[in-house]
């Protein structure tokens, strides 16, 4: 969905309302390494349908459950937040109590606090459980005392006269 701030691929999901209010779920059956950390992380956002819509929605309440394979009917919340926001917000939910077991993880979007589903299309954009440590991740061009030299460096490699020694990032601007 593009409406919340960038294109990002989503599960988009509307609390029930055709004979009352009431929530829906995907449930995704996963079996989690042994190793630590492991996290669920997403991005949730309520869709945008023009500023009449958002005086419409009271918001949708986004959940994140897990329950033992073995025992499907006793979810436990790891992450609950209720919002209206039209932008993405980031979702984190560590799953390390779970570590090495098969799991159900539910997602979940409930209706707001006065059970209106009005508008409430609710998305989930990229979620996925991760495990371990992520590798650091370049944050930036370099601090502006070093651009002279890095460029040249950047340069250099590029031109084949000096070696790449898998140290250092590079910002290669248009």
């Amino acid at each position: 969905s593009e409406d919340c701030g960038g294109h990002r691929e989503t599960i988009s999901m509307h609390p029930a309302y055709a004979k009352s209010p009431g929530t829906v779920f995907c449930d995704y059956l996963v079996a989690l390494p042994a190793q630590t950390p492991i996290a669920f992380t997403a991005a949730v956002a309520l869709h945008h349908g023009g500023e009449t819509d958002k005086m419409r929605s009271d918001g949708i309440l986004y959940r994140v459950s897990v329950a033992d394979a073995a025992q499907p009917d006793r979810f436990v919340p790891v992450f609950e937040e209720f919002t209206d926001a039209r932008h993405w917000k980031d979702v984190h939910a560590s799953l390390d109590a779970y570590a090495g077991r098969t799991v159900l993880l539910r997602i979940e979007c409930h209706p707001g606090p006065k059970w209106n589903t009005g508008f409430d299309s609710g998305h989930w954009a990229e979620p996925s459980v991760a495990a371990g440590h992520p590798p650091a991740v370049f944050r930036g061009p370099p601090a502006p005392a070093d651009t002279a030299a890095a460029s040249a460096d950047a340069k250099a490699i590029l031109e084949g006269r000096l070696a790449a020694d898998g140290r250092t990032n590079f910002l290669l601007a248009g």
